[in-house]
């Protein structure tokens, strides 16, 4: 009686899966921080997306620094306070620069 020959893809297929498999185990730690790192982004990203619809729902203008560097040297103190971020604004206010 002769045995049923295994197809040359089924080795393959298995053989590229073994492969997989280690490379998953080798690399777990770098594929956890991949994954942790694209989740972190998204909500970093949702909540940075919120925070600059709300506020331009309400009129606040988003920061920019060139126009704050613009407002801070022509001495703009308005200006400077719609386009610097606060910590800027707060460095302006407290040693003029």
């Amino acid at each position: 009686m002769k045995t049923p020959a295994i197809p040359t893809f089924y080795l393959v297929g298995g053989f590229v899966a073994v492969v997989g498999v280690v490379l998953l185990i080798r690399n777990a730690g770098a594929v956890a921080q991949a994954a942790s790192q694209a989740v972190v982004g998204a909500v970093v990203g949702v909540g940075t997306g919120t925070v600059k619809g709300v506020g331009m729902a309400v009129g606040i203008p988003l920061t920019d620094s060139q126009k704050c560097a613009a407002c801070k040297k022509i001495k703009d103190t308005f200006g400077a306070s719609k386009f610097c971020t606060a910590a800027q604004f707060l460095r302006y206010l407290a040693t003029g620069k």
